[in-house]
């Protein structure tokens, strides 16, 4: 059991997010505050203060459990302190805060933690607090922009993410019937009100961006530099502050990765060029119609695949959707992603597997040219590393954990280490002897590789963000469209984008690791059940947790 001292703690971390990011507290399943939205500006300051308190009231325990919760708890909030408060994301880019808001209302509106009528109740408050929140980012957006703290790039995607998010809450507003059937009912009434008058306060901000903050936005700016970023690899992912060991790995197996296409490409398309293979082979592809049911297939099979070969006993018992990107999500997530269930909700068991689908409004080659991104014998790499035994099955079994830091703490060393392993754990047994789908396995892990130097590039050398989304199309065979999406998100996310390739070599020594120390009676089912009921924590206390 938590020791007194640490529970105390836990509950006063909770209480903080509540009180300070309402619009996280909704995702993460705590529902007291689902009327509010954050506030910005000076009320950041007794925020950061109250946050720097709780990392000085951590202890250190002699229990292991107790030790590995404090030590996860600590370096959560860390990563907090850093992107959120120093590097101050939510006052220099554009689209952070829409996205939380537009993140927490996706939650309520889909949820079903309350009956429709509690959850749209409290919407009803959220929605009019959002104009004054816009006001309060405009504000702080423009004080950095001053400053030539903002990035145009950043700016940009903002803007986007208005639109897209002015064109979410209209298509709730015609949809309102599925949750509020009775179309006199005041409540309805008034959430359709307050539905458009936030979906035009996104579009009138969206034009303050464009006219008040992108000219003063700058190329640059991006940047972390090296002090900051060796903090955020030591302070919150406990990992040594000099990233240039990962570097020098990665570009060898990029090396070594972009031999074993060679060797492929010539086997598959008569061609050493693997760009060329690549164009060959992702012709063949799902119709549009057809994508989200091929996904649903593949996490259909790996799901039994996993069960039957034991590749873990603790499948758990929660269900996983396959469904379309909603639309405000798609500038940030070009191709598909993960959305756990929320952590703190007793009934939510069930993930989310966004799918991107081709804009209708594009025209037929653009279409055509989106649809390329999932051929057909890549669906199986990306399911297994969203589905089961990736994404999916690492929350079902941290928020199954009756310690709440284990559901709290998501590290992405851990959490995308692990979807990146999963990938690979499926073919080594035996899910699939395809060779297609192994050239893009292969090719998504050079793009995992790709992904190191960029990190390093773009916050340490300040390499430009049309210089890193020319590499990935160059060096990962990427889209130029898709490329960019991804340069732009690595500008905001320091050192999350090396996380794959770290992540997925540290687990793959571990199990190297305890195959030679048990020999024959090594039990991989076993071995991933106890990395997986620790949470997504730091991998050095994952190797520190079990050695002890």
């Amino acid at each position: 059991m938590t020791v007194p001292a640490l529970s105390s703690l836990i509950r006063d971390t909770l209480v903080w997010v509540r009180l300070s990011s309402p619009l996280e507290a909704t995702t993460l399943g705590i529902h007291d505050d689902d009327h509010r939205v954050d506030h910005l500006g000076f009320a950041r300051r007794a925020q950061e203060e109250q946050l720097r308190d709780l990392l000085r009231r951590i202890p250190r325990y002699t229990n292991p459990d107790d030790r590995l919760d404090a030590a996860a708890l600590r370096a959560h909030l860390m990563e907090i302190l850093i992107l959120t408060y120093q590097i101050n994301l939510p006052e220099r880019s554009a689209g952070y805060m829409i996205d939380e808001f537009l993140s927490a209302l996706f939650h309520q509106v889909n949820g079903s933690y309350a009956p429709h009528a509690h959850r749209f109740s409290a919407l009803l408050y959220r929605l009019r607090e959002v104009q004054r929140m816009l006001g309060q980012v405009l504000h702080g957006l423009r004080k950095n922009a001053e400053a030539q703290r903002v990035p145009a790039a950043w700016t940009a995607q903002g803007m986007d993410v208005a639109a897209e998010g002015a064109r979410y809450l209209a298509a709730i507003r015609r949809q309102l019937g599925l949750w509020l059937p009775h179309p006199q009912s005041a409540l309805r009434r008034a959430v359709a009100e307050e539905l458009t008058r936030a979906a035009r306060a996104l579009l009138e901000f969206r034009l303050d961006l464009r006219r008040r903050v992108l000219p003063l936005s700058v190329a640059g700016s991006y940047a972390v530099g090296r002090r900051r970023f060796g903090e955020l690899l030591a302070g919150a992912h406990l990992l040594p502050a000099s990233p240039l060991p990962f570097v020098h790995q990665a570009r060898q197996e990029q090396r070594d990765i972009s031999d074993q296409l060679r060797d492929l490409s010539i086997k598959l398309a008569g061609t050493p060029r693997w760009h060329e293979a690549d164009r060959i082979l992702s012709a063949e592809h799902p119709p549009a119609a057809r994508l989200i049911p091929a996904f649903r297939e593949q996490v259909r099979r790996l799901e039994t695949f996993s069960r039957k070969n034991a590749l873990t006993r603790l499948c758990g018992s929660g269900s996983l959707d396959v469904i379309e990107t909603p639309v405000f999500e798609r500038a940030s997530i070009p191709y598909a992603a993960y959305q756990g269930p929320a952590p703190f909700e007793a009934r939510a068991r069930k993930g989310l597997f966004f799918v991107t689908p081709p804009d209708r409004r594009a025209s037929r080659t653009e279409r055509l040219r989106h649809l390329r991104e999932f051929p057909s014998a890549a669906i199986c790499v990306t399911a297994a590393h969203e589905g089961i035994p990736g994404h999916h099955l690492q929350h079902l079994m941290s928020h199954a954990s009756d310690r709440p830091v284990r559901r709290l703490v998501w590290n992405t060393f851990f959490g995308e280490g692990w979807a990146h392993y999963a990938e690979g754990l499926v073919f080594r047994e035996g899910y699939s002897d395809s060779d297609r789908s192994r050239f893009f396995l292969l090719k998504d892990r050079l793009w995992r590789c790709v992904r190191v130097g960029l990190d390093v590039d773009i916050h340490l050398h300040q390499l430009s963000l049309k210089e890193a989304a020319a590499r990935l199309v160059r060096e990962a065979g990427l889209s130029a469209s898709g490329a960019w999406g991804e340069a732009v998100r690595y500008s905001q996310e320091p050192t999350q984008p090396m996380s794959y390739f770290v992540g997925r070599i540290f687990f793959e020594s571990l199990v190297r690791e305890e195959r030679r120390r048990r020999g024959p009676a090594f039990d991989l089912a076993r071995f991933h059940d106890r990395l997986l009921t620790l949470g997504a924590v730091p991998l050095a206390l994952v190797r520190q947790r079990l050695n002890s």
